[in-house]
């Protein structure tokens, strides 16, 4: 009896056996893949088991893409060995995803594109490259140029591409790569020919244009809001100098449609002209003091539009070193103010201006305001508790702000403050006192007062007092 039951135990067991033999084997391989290993089950129930372990959030890398980048990483075992001899090695995290043929007059060689493994593809996927020059003549190695991707200030429509160009006009062609697109100007990354190779050099120079009759090199670039700038430059002393640049400035308010600005050659005088005049701003050798410190001395001349030399006005201004101009109609009286921007302050991050408002058909020198201190574009903005639009002034300590004025001029340029919020901090106790003050009933209305830990202070009520939201 009982080697009857142990007989059919066996048999049980048997059969167990054989179906589980006879179901689709599944095995886990390991491939190769150059700079990492994918453990690929390969099964009729593979895909459902890959979709489980991807984060479709995540966009990750298809069975596919891995299936055609193992093929590439074996296309590519030359080129990693050759990375690894001379001590590169690409990570686990990323791949050879390309090698692209280079050649020039004077050498060729190749380019490695190593691409991350995860994420879709786009520039964010891009990692790094390395660039392997070889001499024509001798055909021996003499540079690996590494270019890092990751930390690349990047624009839309990047696709790292490279060119060689002459941009030195020293007869050997220079290497740049793209960026992509900046406010629709390309930019470029540049690595100039010297005798030791290719050497990386700061290039700001957008949609370039080279002149190689003049041995020179024009851009456009935007320089800031509404403004483009033309510039051409010279390669001295291994850096591109600006000996001449025009630039374009929409004003948005006066009677000045746009302001065009001109930096001549070899000389300290910029030019604004607009259509009703012109502006020559010029620096001086001379230096005197203002505030207490040495600062540049400017000249400023205002001339009717056209031909016509006849000045119209001259007066000086010292600025802590350079001047910035620019004009917009700050009283709404239909002509647009001079506005100079003179210092600003490294510290406090506070911008100095003086402002010029236009009166009998010239800026008034005699009444202007001075060192106005202001932060940014003069922007306005329309607020409940007052009919006309105001301007926002703000004032800092550092990274923390001070003080934040809603103001606006009068017709003969008086300063006009309508509600102020101040903070006055004591950084020992880390206390704070912020006050809001409303001016625009003609006298002092206290409408906020308080004292604090400046964590406790509820910064939200301030600024819903302020804008009169409350």
């Amino acid at each position: 009896m009982k080697k009857k039951f142990y007989l059919w135990v066996g048999i049980f067991l048997l059969v167990c056996l054989a179906t589980a033999c006879g179901k689709e084997e599944t095995r886990t391989e390991t491939v190769d893949a150059g700079n990492f290993d994918v453990n690929i089950l390969r099964n009729e129930f593979l895909n459902e088991v890959f979709e489980d372990d991807v984060d479709e959030e995540q966009k990750e890398i298809s069975l596919e893409e891995l299936k055609e980048r193992e093929k590439l990483q074996e296309q590519y075992r030359d080129y990693r060995e050759l990375l690894q001899e001379h001590g590169y090695f690409v990570t686990e995290d990323s791949y050879i995803k390309n090698v692209t043929e280079l050649e020039t007059n004077d050498y060729y060689g190749f380019r490695i594109w190593v691409d991350y493994l995860e994420g879709e593809e786009s520039s964010d996927t891009h990692k790094e490259d390395y660039f392997f020059f070889y001499e024509k003549e001798s055909e021996e190695l003499f540079q690996i140029l590494y270019f890092d991707a990751e930390y690349c200030n990047v624009g839309k429509f990047c696709g790292f591409e490279e060119h060689f160009e002459d941009i030195t006009f020293d007869g050997k062609e220079d290497l740049l790569i793209s960026k992509g697109d900046f406010n629709w100007c390309e930019a470029y990354q540049a690595y100039v020919w010297t005798e030791d190779g290719f050497e990386y050099i700061p290039f700001g120079i957008d949609d370039y244009r080279v002149n190689k009759k003049n041995k020179t090199i024009s851009g456009t670039n935007k320089s800031k809001q509404s403004c483009y700038r033309d510039s051409s430059y010279r390669y001295e002393e291994n850096r591109f100098v600006v000996y001449y640049y025009s630039e374009f400035e929409a004003v948005l308010e006066g009677h000045q449609e746009y302001l065009k600005k001109i930096r001549e050659e070899d000389t300290e005088t910029d030019t604004y002209i607009s259509s009703y005049f012109k502006i020559e701003v010029q620096r001086l050798q001379e230096r005197e003091k203002r505030y207490g410190y040495m600062g540049s001395v400017y000249e400023i001349r205002l001339y009717p539009s056209g031909s016509s030399q006849e000045m119209i006005q001259s007066f000086r201004v010292i600025a802590e070193e350079e001047l910035e101009v620019s004009l917009k109609d700050l009283n709404h009286d239909g002509y647009a103010e001079l506005i100079l921007l003179w210092k600003q302050d490294e510290y406090t991050k506070n911008e100095h201006y003086d402002i010029f408002f236009w009166k009998d058909d010239k800026f008034e020198t005699d009444s202007y305001i001075e060192d106005f201190i202001y932060n940014g574009y003069f922007g306005e903005y329309e607020v409940p508790f007052f009919p006309e639009k105001l301007y926002l002034k703000e004032e800092y300590d550092g990274e923390r702000k001070t003080e934040e004025t809603l103001f606006y001029f009068q017709e003969d340029g008086k300063y006009v403050p309508v509600r102020s919020v101040f903070y006055v901090r004591n950084y020992h106790t880390e206390k704070l006192h912020a006050t809001i003050i409303d001016y625009s009933e003609g006298e002092e209305k206290i409408l906020y007062d308080e004292k604090g830990k400046e964590e406790k202070i509820d910064k939200d009520k301030i600024s819903d007092i302020f804008w009169g939201r409350e």
